[in-house]
This record gives structure tokens, C-alpha cells and sequence, in this order.
């Protein structure tokens, strides 16, 4: 598996997984994303030096996308799997990826120390994912947990 930079050329391919329905479910923000919107915040997001957005590939496969978004002092996950390679360790080893490219690129995160993860409780697969890489609860309510490690 290896991380490639979001390009324009991405743009539908992002449009469809950030809408499919169990990323909405499982999003922290669960209305569906019109187009104009995602546009907007795709433009915006592809030039802004302090988000990090990478297509997973696997065997020259697009199997999902994560984006780095550095806030201050942490950074903050988003990420999906296509719905075709779910349940099968892809998000565990994006997690994994973006971690070492975060350890790689110490430059660009000089002043992070932590990284964070919001993750809807329903979420179960992706709650184990950040557990299981020893990230500690932070809060949890009804709805969400925040998921840090400290660096």
C-alpha cells in the first residue's frame, strides 16, 4: 500500500466515496455534500499547504482516500475505504501510512503534538482500528468518540 497526492484528475472519484451512503453514516458531518460544496471545499483544500490529501493505492488500485489536515498544534485524520475494500486492514494500514508520513515530513509538522480522530460510535471497525493503534479515548459521548495520540 503507498499514498498518492490528491490531484484535480481525482476529483469525481472523491465526489462518489465522500457521498456513498455508509460514509455518510459514518462521517462526522452526515448530510450528503452537493457538488458545488465539494467543489468549493476541494479547490480550497487542494492549495491549503497545511492539508495533506492522499488517494490509498494498493497494487495500482484506488482503494480509498485520507486527508492529514494539520490544526496548530495536532492533526486531524478523515478518511474512507471504497466500499469494495472494506473489512479487509486497508484502514488500519492508511492510518499506519499517514502516521509515517507525518514521522517522514517532520518540517511540515514540526510544532504537532498529537493526532486526532473523530469517529462515530457506530463506527465500530474504525474505533478498533484506532484503539488497537494505542490512541487514547479523549472524550466520548452518545454520538462520537475522539480518538488522540500523543506524539
Amino acid at each position: 500500500m503507498e499514498l498518492r497526492r490528491v490531484t484535480l484528475k481525482d476529483f469525481d472519484k472523491l465526489f462518489q466515496w465522500i457521498n456513498d451512503e455508509d460514509v455518510r453514516k459514518n462521517a462526522r458531518y452526515t448530510q450528503k455534500v452537493s457538488r458545488h460544496s465539494f467543489e468549493f471545499d476541494f479547490l480550497k483544500n487542494i492549495e491549503n499547504p497545511n492539508i495533506h490529501h492522499f488517494i490509498i493505492m494498493d497494487n495500482n488500485y484506488e482503494i480509498g482516500q485520507i486527508k492529514i489536515s494539520k490544526e496548530k498544534i495536532k492533526v486531524v485524520y478523515s478518511y474512507s475505504i471504497d466500499k469494495n475494500y472494506r473489512n479487509k486492514g486497508f484502514g488500519l494500514n492508511a492510518i499506519k501510512l499517514a502516521e509515517n508520513y507525518i514521522k517522514d515530513n517532520k518540517n511540515q509538522f514540526k510544532d504537532v503534538n498529537e493526532l486526532v480522530a473523530y469517529v462515530r460510535n457506530s463506527n465500530i471497525g474504525s474505533c478498533k482500528i484506532f484503539e488497537k493503534l494505542l490512541y487514547n479515548v479523549e472524550f466520548k459521548n452518545n454520538d462520537y468518540t475522539i480518538y488522540i495520540k500523543k506524539l
